[in-house]
């Protein structure tokens, strides 16, 4: 199966899907203006995307719209992809395809992508053109059933669609890691009598780790022990030195609150250890002004971790209710409420949601099978389009030119 992916080269996202492509034998043709460190040039090429014509400026916008996507065309005949698959349907890039008419077309939906078009003041153009996208695509993923309800909506139809989470390895996430979370625990200096709460989300505004800084100084207030609070920083802000300016935010809020000596700062850490810090957590906090569906919130459950959060459209209509914690607002009185009521909670009903999340994660977030949907998707695709037949010969040449 040859893919052509047109995504964020940068992106941890992006990484972690080229990686479930390559690991699936599909030969990769990466297109962006960034290539990805994890890319493997044994069974993937890198291919910069089309700039357009150099030095037209604005007066010949036009133009340099029509030689972009020309290119792009070109680059699409070349190589002869069965499927294209597009991630994060939010810039040019969509209407590229779409003008460039490259089929199967398959549009990733990251979920701010989508729901940027549903927030007040959001440009009509946008919504205009990023519905021509949807109807002329031939498949959609999203994560979460209110993003592909929005595709809905903006295409004005219904669109070929099915949910496809950013799914991970539960042999690697699982519970287990008592004695790599006590290593951790020490590193970090967190006594041994004090109950933990993580959160592990980008360290961006959109995901108020000052409110969440808030709600665990109101939840320390009720608790009868010590608790912690661990900051993973993560994706910072692509701003150069605006994710030190927000941290430095949060230090001296927490200073004000008078937490400062119970905030934990971890840097980043290795993917293969993260199972660790997941057991290290008492409890994982999320407090997100809009979201999609969090790969994090698979990897805790695959870790048998609780998580409490508020309750977003993105959340619903899976079952995380039945072993999670849902502040049904954006309070962080009760978030606060939430957590300290969770830590307190009898170590039986701990372990009975303990045991739900993990079997929640092995049957919709495993990436084996995740990876198994794409390309039985990928697969009918590319048979109704007779891809795979009609490539020449040469072109499988394209990959070593």
């Amino acid at each position: 199966m040859r893919v052509m992916l047109l995504a964020p080269g940068l992106d941890v996202h992006t990484n972690r899907f080229l990686t479930w492509l390559e690991k699936a034998g599909c030969e990769v043709i990466f297109v962006d203006k960034v290539k990805p460190k994890n890319l493997d040039p044994s069974c993937s090429r890198f291919v910069k995307y089309p700039s357009g014509l150099p030095g037209t400026g604005r007066r010949l916008a036009r133009l340099d719209d029509w030689a972009r996507y020309l290119h792009l065309h070109y680059l699409w005949r070349r190589f002869r992809p069965d499927v294209v698959n597009l991630h994060n349907v939010c810039d040019e890039r969509q209407y590229d395809c779409l003008r460039g008419r490259l089929r199967p077309l398959i549009l990733s939906c990251w979920g701010a992508d989508i729901n940027r078009l549903f927030v007040p003041g959001a440009d009509p153009l946008s919504r205009i053109c990023t519905g021509r996208v949807l109807r002329f695509a031939d498949h959609v993923f999203a994560d979460a059933m209110d993003v592909l309800e929005n595709c809905r909506v903006l295409a004005g139809r219904p669109v070929p669609s099915s949910l496809l989470y950013f799914g991970i390895n539960t042999d690697l996430f699982r519970p287990d890691y008592t004695e790599a979370a006590k290593a951790w625990r020490h590193a970090l200096a967190i006594p041994q009598n004090a109950r933990v709460l993580l959160s592990v989300r980008a360290w961006r505004w959109l995901y108020r780790h000052e409110l969440i800084l808030e709600a665990f100084a109101l939840a320390r207030a009720r608790l009868p022990f010590p608790t912690v609070l661990v900051f993973k920083r993560y994706n910072p802000l692509p701003t150069p030195g605006e994710d030190k300016v927000y941290e430095e935010d949060i230090r001296v809020k927490a200073q004000s609150l008078g937490v400062q000596n119970c905030v934990r700062w971890l840097d980043r850490v290795p993917y293969d250890q993260m199972p660790a810090i997941y057991s290290l957590a008492d409890l994982v906090v999320n407090f997100p002004c809009r979201d999609g569906f969090p790969v994090s919130f698979i990897e805790a459950a695959a870790c048998g971790k609780r998580v409490v959060t508020n309750h977003l459209p993105a959340y619903e209509g899976v079952g995380l209710e039945n072993f999670f914690g849902m502040v049904a607002n954006h309070s962080t009185e009760q978030l606060g409420r939430a957590i300290a009521e969770a830590l307190m909670e009898q170590p039986e009903s701990v372990s009975a949601k303990a045991q739900l999340a993990r079997q929640w994660a092995v049957t919709y977030g495993d990436e084996k099978k995740c990876i198994e949907h794409l390309l039985t998707v990928y697969g009918r695709l590319a048979k109704r389009y007779n891809r795979g037949n009609s490539r020449k010969g040469a072109a499988s040449s394209c990959l070593r030119s």
